[in-house]
């Protein structure tokens, strides 16, 4: 059975190897080879390659929690720049700001384990015991 040929994201064809038994309009392929060019990746227009590698980064550290956290367990407001709010024990926000976000989960109680991710700018708790990963 031939290789079939396929398009890569920059419009280059690359081959995916075909064995087995099947038909030319469908075929039985087992393996999938793929080899990639080192070319330079399109970059948004403008950025650097420095600025776009210090992007990945900081994009990295903080769903590693790299940025730090805060144990919350009272009911003063929370100003901030939050990406994550991990419930530890059953709570209920009377406050929570979230940007691109039309209806947020106030009110609402929200088990232990769950985890609210976004772009929090302020919250406050009215109930129950929260970590909130800092952006």
């Amino acid at each position: 059975m031939a290789n079939i040929p396929i398009k890569d994201v920059f419009g280059r064809t690359i081959y995916m190897k075909a064995t087995g038994s099947g038909t030319v309009d469908d075929p039985y392929i087992t393996e999938q080879n793929n080899t990639i060019i080192n070319d330079n990746l399109p970059l948004p227009f403008g950025a650097s390659t420095e600025e776009t590698q210090s992007n990945i980064k900081t994009l990295t550290e903080v769903s590693l929690g790299k940025k730090g956290h805060a144990l919350i367990t009272s009911t003063l407001p929370q100003p901030g720049t939050w990406v994550a709010i991990q419930v530890i024990e059953a709570a209920t926000f009377s406050t929570l700001t979230c940007a691109s976000t039309t209806f947020p989960a106030i009110n609402v109680e929200l088990p232990a384990g769950f985890v609210l991710y976004g772009d929090i700018s302020n919250f406050a708790l009215s109930a129950g015991k929260v970590i909130a990963y800092k952006g």
